[in-house]
């Protein structure tokens, strides 16, 4: 027979009262079981921690058990709160092997609240160990950081709703003394302004005609401009083709003129010469003194010397006029 199938007989041949007290006991060994477990688990996982430490004035909302984490994520619990001698509170939290090396002295310690009614937690800020080196295990100690509680946020929330009270007071007030202003200010535009509208509708529909005549006679003096600037675009290339059909024969006539005026000249500077040698006619000659006899003369050493004779004028030139240097 099937040593299952025996156990179920003998149970089911207990009473009702037998079968309860069966049943409680086997769920009190599967919860006991369960429970060391869970602590057998718990210690494995510390057995390796790290030990933070730190000191605050005010150590509300510390106690053991609370969580610590990093950037949100569990790292850790408060091992220990103890009250010194001075009035200050040590608190050691242990940081799980696996996070030790983002744990350093320049970590920072502070406290908050998971939501308005949720537990509190205690947070570090991270300090990374660098590669290579070994992360302290034990009695390692950071700065704490006070937190902001729920109290001081509602504080300032009241703080905050009285300013805000006070400054829509003022602005009730100011609006209740100067609104009536403005809208009298408003109506008096809104009146003006239809005004303005009346006075440009009239002016608008007696100005109407003159405008279209206006218009109609700048378009006739448009179109007027616009022939007349045709007629002297063909009157330019009229003239462009005159001058480019007589420039050659204004060159050439040009050439004739500076030719002759060339030959004309000549002709003025021998007649010029010729008529000059007529009215002075031939040159008298100078009389001639003796000269004195000189000092070589008079003592023997050399015989007078004759000044020679005037040159003769070189023929084509105009003898010198006496007188005129």
């Amino acid at each position: 027979m099937n040593p299952d199938s025996r156990f179920l007989r003998a149970v089911t041949a207990l009473g009702p009262s037998s079968r309860l007290g069966w049943l409680f006991l086997a769920g009190s060994l599967l919860l006991a079981g369960w429970v060391g477990k869970a602590l057998v688990e718990e210690r494995l996982r510390w057995r390796d921690s790290t030990v933070v430490r730190f000191r605050t004035a005010d150590a509300t909302g510390i106690w053991p058990g609370v969580n610590v984490t990093l950037s949100g994520y569990r790292i850790g619990k408060v091992a220990a709160v103890r009250l010194a001698d001075d009035g200050m509170v040590d608190v050691n939290l242990r940081i799980a092997a696996p996070y030790r090396r983002l744990i350093g002295p320049g970590s920072i310690a502070t406290t908050s609240q998971e939501g308005l009614i949720g537990d509190g937690v205690v947070v570090l800020t991270p300090d990374i160990t660098p590669a290579g080196r070994q992360p302290p295990k034990v009695d390692l100690r950071v700065a704490y950081r006070p937190g902001v509680s729920p109290a001081d946020l509602l504080r300032e929330l009241t703080a905050t709703r009285l300013k805000l009270d006070r400054t829509l007071q003022g602005i009730a007030g100011v609006v209740e003394k100067d609104l009536p202003r403005a809208m009298g200010s408003f109506d008096g535009t809104l009146r003006d302004v239809r005004r303005l509208a009346g006075t440009v509708e009239r002016e608008t529909g007696s100005t109407a005609a003159v405008t279209r005549d206006t218009l109609r006679v700048v378009q006739d003096t448009g179109r007027q401009v616009q022939e007349t600037v045709q007629q002297v675009g063909t009157t330019s290339e009229a003239a462009t083709a005159t001058l480019e059909s007589t420039s050659p024969v204004m060159v050439d006539a040009l050439r004739e003129v500076g030719t002759l005026s060339g030959t004309i000249n000549k002709l003025i500077r021998a007649l010029g010469g010729s008529l000059l040698l007529e009215l002075v006619g031939p040159e008298e000659p100078e009389a001639k003194t003796p000269p004195e006899p000189d000092n070589e003369a008079q003592s023997g050493n050399g015989p007078d010397v004759a000044a020679p004779p005037d040159a003769p004028a070189t023929p084509g030139e105009p003898p010198a006029i006496p007188g005129r240097g």
